[in-house]
C-alpha cells in the first residue's frame, strides 16, 4: 500500500494552527480559481474544524447588579452565537459547535 502522507515529516513540521489555516486558505483560493470542483468539500470541512481550534473570546453580559457592580451571568459563543449561563465552569470549547473559547480576556 502506498503511503500518501509521511507522518514523521508532518509531525516534525513545526507549524501553528494559524499558519496551517493561512496555507489552506491560499490553496483554496488558488484551486477555486482553477475550477468550481477543484476544492474538496472534505478539506473545507477540515479547514472549518481547524479554524475552531483558534481560541475566540466569548461575548459576556449580565442583567443585574450586586453591591453596585454588574453581575455577568451569561455568555455567547463567538462562532455559533449559542448562549449559556456562567455557572462557575469555564468551558474550554463551546458545547454546541466546538469553538475553542478564550477566557483570559473576559473580566468576571
Amino acid at each position: 500500500m502506498k503511503e500518501y502522507v509521511n507522518t514523521e515529516k508532518l509531525v516534525a513540521m513545526e507549524i501553528t494552527v494559524e499558519e496551517a489555516i493561512a496555507e489552506l486558505e491560499k490553496r483554496k483560493e488558488f484551486l477555486t480559481a482553477q475550477c468550481d470542483d477543484c476544492w474538496d468539500p472534505a478539506i473545507e470541512l477540515a479547514l472549518q474544524a481547524l479554524k475552531k481550534q483558534v481560541p475566540m473570546t466569548p461575548d459576556v453580559w449580565g442583567d443585574g447588579y450586586a453591591d453596585g457592580q454588574p453581575v455577568y451571568d451569561s455568555w455567547a459563543c463567538p462562532y455559533c452565537g449559542w448562549t449559556y449561563e456562567l455557572d462557575g465552569e469555564d468551558y474550554e470549547y463551546c458545547p454546541h459547535c466546538g469553538q475553542r473559547i478564550r477566557w483570559t480576556e473576559v473580566k468576571q
